[in-house]
């Protein structure tokens, strides 16, 4: 067996001139890199921390936006609503105007047949059985006024009081110096009135 020649002291050495290069130690490594980990860290903190601002004020002003969009949307929804409510109101109003209208003016024929029989019973000799008629017509004529007073339908004033043609109709003309211009001086056929709605004119005698 051979053995390796021992290597002397001196070629252990560096050469004169000759640069050595030293490793830098572990631990140096180390704290460096931790350093740089720390600083870069730190970097990303305040870049988050200068951007939240940022955010939190785009996300309250959308906040906001979004807040008066819904607010403007609830205003139109209430005005719709209340124009609806008001339009449905008007329209069954008008209905059931329209509704009592027809009524009365179908019923008015049987008002006019009452009112004439309490005529032709006052020109007619007066005895207990006349008498009895009479009250029992006039009785059934004072609840069928009442009924409609009830409703709103009123008798249309006409004798004595100045022509006017939204309410009178006219049929007949006198000249009389004991009248005054354009007065009534006779009602052949009562009118009747609801609120502002002629149901039917008065038929009258005018003067002058």
């Amino acid at each position: 067996m051979k053995k390796e020649p021992k290597r002397s002291e001196r070629e252990d050495q560096p050469e004169v001139g000759e640069v050595v290069t030293e490793e830098p130690a572990l631990d140096s490594v180390s704290e460096e890199t931790e350093r740089t980990d720390t600083l870069d860290e730190e970097n990303r903190s305040e870049n988050r921390e200068d951007d939240e601002p940022e955010t939190v004020e785009s996300e309250t002003e959308q906040l906001r936006m979004e807040l008066c969009q819904l607010s403007d949307k609830h205003m139109r929804l209430m005005a719709e609503y209340d124009n609806f409510r008001r339009r449905t109101r008007q329209e069954k109003e008008a209905l059931y105007a329209d509704s009592v209208i027809d009524v009365v003016t179908d019923w008015l024929p049987v008002i006019d047949n009452l009112e004439r029989a309490l005529a032709a019973a006052g020109q007619v000799e007066e005895n207990d059985v006349i008498a009895q008629f009479r009250q029992g017509v006039e009785m059934v004529l004072k609840q069928a006024c009442d009924t409609l007073n009830k409703e709103g339908v009123k008798k249309i004033e006409a004798l004595g009081q100045t022509f006017d043609p939204n309410l009178h109709s006219a049929v007949l003309h006198i000249d009389d110096e004991a009248y005054g211009e354009q007065e009534i001086v006779e009602e052949l056929e009562t009118g009747y009135i609801r609120g502002d709605r002629v149901i039917r004119h008065s038929i009258v005698k005018v003067a002058n």
